[in-house]
């Protein structure tokens, strides 16, 4: 009886360092590929995310070698095959973003390494200049809630 108690002990110990090990050897940095984003606006938005990334200390993958890696894998873009861009890459989540109407609306989608949405986020302003002040505002929590807990919900910004 004590020797199968001490063999029990023993795994239990075993497994105990073993999941330790695994699960700091799964800790890694997000790396993000940009997509391209879309409507009015849209170049200032696409710069806020980088700036906002680069706060947070994120890296990302330059144009210039998502592009040479879409012709590659023989792709038009990214979302043609996520899995194959990100193993590629090492990337860890994508991010697009829309900017929409004469009172404008941001909004910001993150995907996973396998192109499934972890979350979006809208942000609205009066005109142009209310949105910037709001991205600058609240861009860096929501990327960090987003890609760093991997989820956040769909809830709308408004300035």
């Amino acid at each position: 009886m004590f020797r199968a108690l001490r063999a029990l002990v023993g795994s239990a110990f075993v497994l105990t360092a073993a999941t330790a090990v695994l699960t700091t050897g799964q800790a890694h940095a997000a790396k993000v590929v940009i997509e391209q984003f879309e409507g009015n606006g849209s170049g200032k938005f696409r710069d806020q995310v980088k700036k906002a990334l680069k706060e947070l200390d994120i890296d990302m993958v330059t144009d210039k070698k998502l592009a040479a890696t879409e012709a590659d894998l023989g792709l038009m873009q990214a979302s043609d095959s996520y899995s194959a861009v990100a193993k590629q890459l090492g990337a860890t989540h994508f991010v697009r973003g829309t900017v929409k109407g004469k009172k404008p609306t941001a909004t910001l989608v993150v995907k996973d390494n396998d192109g499934k949405k972890v979350g979006a986020k809208s942000f609205t302003g009066k005109n142009p200049a209310q949105l910037s002040a709001a991205l600058d505002k609240q861009l860096k929590k929501v990327l960090a809630g987003l890609i760093g807990s991997g989820g956040g919900g769909g809830e709308a910004v408004v300035a």
